[in-house]
């Protein structure tokens, strides 16, 4: 706080009692915010985990129902730590920046109930870190609406003082209301607005001010003022997180999940005008180049969903390694001699279709079970076939690579050193 005030006054702030002294505790707040941003955005991921893991938590429940032995509780709780670890989530993990911010209120309310004793000579110490006597004297004579920064509503005794911390604590509690409500209103699916657990999330949601409004009353006017910068900075965060990161089943997902679908279909029509003319070219010169550059769009596309957030790559790989089961090609039966034409040589590696027509085994395989399916999910299932190509491409170079290498290894050489016939 001391160091930020000793940057405004370089700004040109006045220096001794006055503004500079309450920007820099709402600069302080605004510093310690940002700080703890990365744990804003995982307390948001998590709570979004957590409402993914809420059917397999209840059927979990419903499985160890009436079974209150200690080994049985042991096991549902070791069973539902599994379940945390997979999804990536804690359920203490929304509790990290309100425990990083408890020190600093601590440490905030002491300094100022501090001050006057400093001033005084009556404080054990000469100063708190850098805040010495002349600081002390300056935070005390440091006024908001005539207001002392560092009373409290409990010392103050005029009516007009009264009024001032008693409206600061009334705003805190309101803020502290629509911070709460965004979370349960706005962000959160509609199953998780039934049941027990809803009903004590709407009961805390009206609870949880109040009881900081009482605390409000202990607070002085310096740390009322740190509240409020972290109510309304939440609240600024809050509109981010539900507009970036909404909670799938929610009013702000199905926003947002039209916002985003709005994007793709015009980059769809884009990208289906432009891939149009480059087929219809392909077209005059092989089937392979019109195969070639289907794939492409089709996987260029897909990677349009999993940008937008439509899609998830690692939920979708998992996904289709599930569903999808190995191809096994039927071997067919020699014909006999009387139905063979002399014209119609057999190619190695491919097969007639229905219409007669050579077709390799790879584009057997690689079509195998596209019928009926929608165009997105044709996508997917190329996509992750090319990927699938690549990953086997690269582990066989690397497997080439370590045999070289041992080669090398026996001969006495270096990998840099050319082989021995």
């Amino acid at each position: 706080m001391v160091i930020i005030h000793k940057a405004l006054t370089l700004v040109g702030f006045p220096t001794g009692a006055g503004v500079a002294w309450i920007l820099s505790i709402i600069l302080l707040t605004v510093a310690v915010r940002f700080a703890i941003f990365p744990l804003f955005t995982k307390q948001i991921r998590s709570q979004r985990a957590m409402q993914a893991l809420q059917p397999e938590l209840k059927k979990l429940q419903a499985r160890y129902k009436g079974k209150n032995d200690p080994v049985s509780r042991q096991n549902m709780q070791q069973e539902m730590m599994a379940l945390y670890k997979e999804h990536g989530t804690s359920p203490f993990a929304s509790c990290l920046p309100i425990l990083v911010q408890l020190p600093i209120i601590t440490a905030l309310f002491r300094v100022l109930a501090a001050t006057a004793g400093l001033e005084t000579g009556a404080y054990p110490r000469a100063s708190i870190g850098p805040l010495g006597k002349t600081f002390a004297m300056e935070i005390n004579r440091t006024e908001f609406l005539g207001v002392n920064m560092i009373q409290t509503f409990s010392s103050v005794t005029s009516t007009h003082d009264k009024i001032v911390i008693g409206g600061m604590i009334l705003v805190m509690v309101l803020t502290q209301f629509l911070v709460m409500r965004q979370i349960t209103v706005k962000n959160m699916p509609a199953s998780a607005l039934e049941g027990p657990q809803a009903q004590m999330q709407k009961t805390m949601m009206y609870v949880m001010p109040l009881m900081i409004g009482f605390t409000g009353f202990l607070f002085q006017v310096g740390l009322l003022f740190y509240m409020l910068t972290t109510n309304f900075f939440t609240m600024f965060q809050q509109i981010w997180a539900i507009n970036a990161m909404p909670t799938p089943g929610s009013e702000a997902y199905a926003k947002w999940h039209k916002k985003q679908t709005a994007k793709y279909d015009a980059f769809r029509a884009k990208t289906m005008e432009e891939y149009e003319e480059k087929i219809s070219k392909a077209a005059l010169e092989s089937p392979e180049a019109v195969k070639e550059l289907e794939d492409e769009r089709a996987e260029v596309l897909l990677n349009q969903r999993i940008k937008l957030g439509l899609e998830d790559k690692k939920k979708l790989e998992a996904k289709m390694a599930a569903v999808e089961e190995p191809q096994v090609r039927i071997q067919p039966t020699r014909k006999p001699r009387s139905q063979r034409k002399g014209n119609n040589q057999a190619i190695p590696g491919a097969t007639r279709d229905e219409s007669g027509n050579m077709r390799s085994d790879e584009d057997i395989m690689a079509n195998d079970g596209e019928e009926g399916l929608t165009e997105d999910e044709i996508a997917r299932r190329r996509y992750l076939r090319r990927a699938e190509q690549r990953a086997r491409k690269a582990e066989l170079r690397k497997q080439k690579q370590k045999q070289r290498q041992e080669r090398l290894r026996q001969q006495g050489k270096r990998p840099g050193d050319l082989e021995m016939n």
